[in-house]
């Protein structure tokens, strides 16, 4: 039962309450799609015809459809070659559950908001000190740059949220099913012919969500000299300055990932439905042939070994260069502001994602508001800057412009579609029982929301803060459009820096942001963790 019922059963005027919540609703959207709007806006006007006609040009042109389909390709691969090993290492992982190994699952979980140019910076350090003879053995690897080491490295930093996708597939099933089949049929079987096709719908959503978050991202591509489409949209806006123009150049991509954001959303809900039917029971051990355990294990190393390099390499950098700490102390201020855009991000965001959760939750098929609140996560980075930027031209801004206000508006239009569904899900683990005690024995609607309703909600809502703020801290390609001048954060700074090698006050400035990042995550870990304990005492 919503928010909205109790208020219908304690007699209050409904009508005037359900007016106000479509307004907050369509506010709600408005904010969210304020980049959108930005775009469409100059082109339902009319803006230069020439650079209009000069854009549907560039639309058709061959070289831009050979971009588009290499971009498609590096997408691909690297989701592909991400999911092949999260599968097999989150697999390893979820059978070990009850041992020291399935601890990784906490190292899995911090690296997920890990920047992926921090991956980039990781493996160039590496191969810059790889022999020249294995280099030369490589061919393809020799240089440090290319479509190759592109695919490879996307793929590392994808890895660890195929990985937690994973685990939370198959920590959603149930495990008496596992436990029937394991009656008759080998584990080795049981795992082929009962487990995977099982996950095989949430492994298929994740990896389109992977490939829409891969499509849109051009920070590894540009650290390694490749050209991707969604760069091409910022160069197409640093020449022309023209949103429409930058819109029209958009359309491809925008397809693409829609198509796939609206195929998730069935397999999305479905899922969420499921997590709240049974609680999670450890299966017992798998007993599988020693070639099939080596290829676990194989996958698993390569997780571990991931997660102690992305620390590891930035802490012997920093140890081994010079001028870290004067780095440090000098981008105090950006360290700061960057704090001050995640609580901002945080804060704000909550009651916006409350709302889409709400309506998400009323919804039992998908239908136009799950489209709505998805179809953000399908937006280039790049052009969601450009959108904010003709925005302020349009209301002729400049005292918010000086300010946090459109970074943070900037990650919050970006990643706000996660803290819904963090809610949503949250909303689909409250069993309906409890509110109708609270309406019985409940004497006003505020003791019911206030004692029954938020507290339940609570784990969800420190859940979505600290996902937007991790992600925000993280964000590079709207915020570095939309930065204030003489304004930093710690991302645009390590970027700027990356393209002049890496250097001990890059792995600094690195590891202060994973610093950030596991501190946030440990935090919220640790409160959802005693409020989980409170509200379900011996669940796990």
């Amino acid at each position: 039962m919503t928010s909205l019922s109790l208020f219908k059963y304690y007699h209050l005027p409904y009508p005037v309450v359900k007016i106000l919540f479509h307004i907050a609703t369509f506010l709600s959207l408005l904010i969210l799609y304020c980049p959108l709007l930005g775009l469409i806006v100059p082109l339902i006007t009319g803006g230069d015809v020439e650079i209009f006609n000069q854009s549907i040009l560039q639309l058709i042109s061959p070289a831009t459809i050979l971009l588009l389909t290499r971009s498609i390709f590096l997408s691909s691969l690297s989701v592909l070659i991400a999911m092949f090993i999260a599968y097999y290492a989150g697999t390893w992982i979820w059978m070990r559950n009850g041992t020291v190994l399935s601890s990784v699952r906490w190292l899995v979980i911090m690296l997920i908001p890990v920047p992926a140019y921090i991956f980039a910076l990781n493996v160039s350090y590496v191969l810059s000190y790889t022999p020249s003879l294995i280099k030369v053995s490589w061919g393809v690897l020799s240089p440090i740059q290319g479509w190759t080491i592109s695919i490879l490295v996307q793929a590392i930093a994808f890895l660890p949220l195929a990985t937690g996708i994973v685990i939370l597939s198959l920590d959603l099933l149930d495990s008496s099913i596992i436990d029937s089949a394991r009656m008759f049929q080998s584990d080795r079987c049981i795992l082929r012919r009962v487990i995977l096709p099982l996950i095989s719908p949430f492994l298929l959503c994740g990896a389109g969500i992977l490939f829409v978050l891969s499509i849109t991202e051009y920070t590894i591509p540009s650290l390694f000299s490749v050209t991707v489409y969604s760069m091409g949209i910022f160069a197409a806006y640093s020449t022309t300055n023209d949103p429409a123009s930058s819109l029209i150049l958009s359309l491809p991509i925008l397809g693409i990932t829609v198509f796939l954001i609206s195929w998730s959303a069935s397999q999305l809900k479905n899922t969420f439905q499921n997590f709240a039917l049974h609680s999670y029971t450890p299966v017992s051990r798998f007993i599988l042939p020693l070639q099939v355990r080596l290829v676990y294990l194989v996958c698993f190393l390569v997780l571990l070994i991931e997660g102690f390099f992305v620390i590891g390499i930035l802490v012997w950098q920093a140890m081994t260069g010079r001028g870290a700490l004067q780095s440090l102390l000098i981008s105090s201020g950006d360290i700061l502001y960057t704090l001050q855009i995640g609580i901002i991000v945080a804060v704000v965001s909550l009651p916006l994602a409350l709302i889409f959760a709400t309506k998400l939750y009323k919804r039992e098929k998908i239908g136009i508001y799950w489209i709505l609140i998805l179809i953000p996560l399908a937006i280039p980075a790049p052009l969601t800057g450009i959108g904010l930027i003709s925005v302020m031209q349009c209301l002729n801004i400049s005292l918010l412009s000086d300010s946090a206000f459109f970074p943070a508006l900037a990650s919050i239009t970006r990643f706000i579609p996660f803290a819904a569904l963090i809610l949503f899900a949250c909303m689909k683990q409250i069993n309906p029982d409890i509110l109708h005690a609270g309406q019985v024995f409940g004497k006003n609607l505020w003791i019911i929301i206030n004692r029954i309703y938020l507290p339940l909600l609570i784990p969800g809502l420190l859940a979505a803060a600290g996902v937007m703020l991790v992600f925000s801290v993280g964000e590079l390609g709207a915020t570095l459009l939309v930065l204030p001048p003489g304004s930093s954060t710690i991302t645009i700074r390590v970027y700027n820096y990356l393209h002049y090698g890496g250097s001990a006050s890059v792995a600094a400035l690195c590891l202060v942001t994973i610093s950030i990042i596991m501190m946030v995550v440990t935090t919220v870990i640790v409160l959802l963790k005693r409020e989980k304990e409170k509200l379900y005492p011996g669940k796990r």
